[in-house]
């Protein structure tokens, strides 16, 4: 009998640390949110956010392992704040390691940038110049208009799909206006670091609905 407990016990907890309840409401369950993150970013390693810590689990909105019921029901406060600093650590990723996944990444989210006349000026005279170095160097609003509109194209269709994707959900009416916002949004910004602005950006569109939503 004693042994059929034990057997229990293990069982039930090997199952609360591998099962995830979703949240309400639409939501993807906490550790699939994280696992699209980890997509999205091309599945750069990065072990603090490869899964929920065991002892937040509960405070971030996965099940309780004392009664598989879930805390929340939508991505509160504190998941938001952990998960933000995953975006960040991802970001910081891209920005800083050399490796073939990261440099791909960057290429995505520069597109703008390595594309502008601005960066063709830089790499005639120093050929050599690392490609992150460019998130560094220039600064948004030295890009023409076209150049900070593809800019902010680029990062929206990156981060929450086409148009038709984004309009799918039904908080967005109007795509051009959405950009035109976040652009002005951003140009408001006093760091104009392409870095800052890129990063910026990213993490407002990746705390949106359209991302954390079925």
């Amino acid at each position: 009998m004693k042994k059929f407990v034990l057997v229990l016990f293990i069982t039930v907890q090997a199952s609360s640390l591998t099962a995830h309840a979703a949240f309400e409401e639409g939501y993807f369950s906490p550790q699939d949110i994280i696992w699209n993150l980890y997509q999205k970013f091309d599945a750069i390693k990065l072990d603090s956010c490869q899964s929920l810590p065991n002892d937040l689990r509960s405070a971030l909105g996965d099940s309780s392992a004392l009664n598989g019921e879930v805390a929340v029901s939508t991505p509160n406060p504190a998941f938001l704040t952990w998960y933000t600093k995953c975006i960040s650590d991802y970001l910081s990723m891209v920005n800083f390691n050399t490796r073939p996944q990261s440099e791909e990444v960057f290429k995505k989210l520069y597109k703008a940038y390595l594309n502008s006349k601005q960066t063709e000026v830089i790499r005639k005279y120093n050929p050599d110049l690392p490609l992150t170095s460019f998130s560094y160097i220039l600064k948004f609003s030295s890009l023409t208009e076209n150049d900070q509109k593809a800019h902010v194209a680029d990062l929206v269709e990156w981060a929450l799909g086409t148009d038709e994707e984004i309009l799918s959900y039904g908080f967005i009416t109007d795509v051009n206006q959405f950009r035109a916002d976040l652009l002005g949004f951003l140009l408001k910004q006093s760091n104009q670091d392409a870095k800052n602005i890129t990063e910026l950006a990213i993490t407002i569109l990746l705390t949106r609905d359209e991302f954390l939503l079925y």
